[in-house]
């Protein structure tokens, strides 16, 4: 059901008339538009609420039946008026363009408030050079951080807070945040692993990871192609890190042939972040034995048919630089082959770091 609110064929009353007695839906600004729905979310108005402000005012009520046009106030929960259905508000009257359909002011809590448990809890919508929803938290820093201008909470699988532009150019933004003093939009960390294994996503969201990484999905889907935005890049140690050295381990005992070790690097050698994907690094073999190489390899991976580093006689040293990536444990792999009978040496291995990938 629906009606007119503000229309009527009696004279207008003038500038400096009042109506205290007035009903709800009586006595409602010029042009607005009021209806009532039978079923939906409940909508809880705290504080202070005028509905399309003008002059003069239908009257004002404390913590009384809401009266559509006046100024409602309210000192306590237990005097909110509540909706059992959809409530809407929209405002034609051009003389009174600059005021919101509903307007909440609440100087310690909340303004609008608006729970829903299947369509919108508040939705605003703004037909030209306005603004659908706006949130304004006034709080002087640093205490501005404890509240927000707008805040959404979403317990299922739809979005806390959704913005659609259906204009066009640099000024229609779906979502639009400033900020004088803060961040103008803050992305929290999620519980799940980044980039995501499961699940369905879309193109266009965003992913915090617990470590501080921005992931971006590219490409929907189960789980979606994801690529991390922030930090990337090869990022140079200021000076190189030793990761492992043969020659400290036991005796002195140098790798033998067929052998494998793993060297864990990220989180562990100093300066290498637990988020880097890969170092580059420089590996030496000396003390070699006969002709053989070295291949080293992410971590969980299979062995490729590859070398990183190769010597020809017993007796030599040579380093050679490599870029690879970091496998599980954010570990590498070296296995040793050479000419020499399984299980005998084959060669002492250095693994310096001298920067890494995010």
């Amino acid at each position: 059901m629906s009606e007119r609110a503000g229309q009527s064929d009696a004279t207008e009353a003038p500038a400096d008339s009042h109506q205290d007695s007035a009903k709800p839906g009586e006595g409602t600004t010029r042009g607005q538009f009021f209806k009532l729905g039978a079923v939906g979310a409940a909508a809880l108005a705290a504080g202070a609420v005028e509905l399309g402000r003008s002059s003069p005012p239908a009257g004002a009520v404390t913590n009384g039946n809401m009266i559509i046009g006046g100024t409602n106030t309210v000192t306590s929960q237990s005097n909110v008026t509540s909706l059992n259905g959809p409530f809407e508000v929209i405002t034609t009257d051009a003389t009174i363009n600059d005021y919101p359909a509903i307007y909440g002011s609440n100087p310690t809590s909340i303004g609008v408030f608006g729970i829903s448990n299947s369509g919108q809890g508040v939705w605003g919508i703004a037909q030209t050079g306005g603004d659908g929803v706006r949130g304004y938290n006034q709080a002087a820093l640093p205490t501005a951080a404890s509240g927000f201008g707008v805040h959404g909470v979403s317990a299922g699988s739809a979005s806390a807070v959704y913005g659609e532009a259906l204009g066009s150019g640099g000024g229609a933004a779906g979502l639009w945040g400033t900020s004088v003093g803060g961040p103008s939009l803050a992305l929290g960390p999620t519980s799940i692993a980044v980039p995501p294994t499961s699940g369905a996503w879309l193109t266009g969201e965003f992913l915090v990871a617990g470590n501080g990484s921005l992931w971006y999905c590219y490409k929907a889907g189960s789980p979606g192609s994801w690529s991390q935005l922030n930090g990337g890049g090869v990022r140079p140690l200021s000076a190189p890190q030793r990761a492992y050295s043969s020659t400290d381990v036991g005796s002195g005992a140098p790798m033998n042939q067929g052998e494998t070790r793993t060297i864990t690097i990220a989180g562990v050698v100093s300066g290498v972040p637990s988020s880097a994907v890969g170092v580059v690094v420089n590996v030496t073999v000396h003390n070699t034995v006969g002709g053989g190489y070295l291949t080293i390899y992410p971590a969980g991976a299979s062995l490729p048919g590859t070398s990183s580093i190769n010597w020809s006689a017993s007796g030599q040293s040579i380093a050679n630089g490599i870029t690879i990536g970091l496998g599980t444990g954010g570990a590498i792999s070296v296995f040793a082959n050479a000419g020499v009978p399984a299980g005998t040496p084959a060669t002492q291995v250095i693994v310096d770091i001298n920067a890494y990938i995010l």
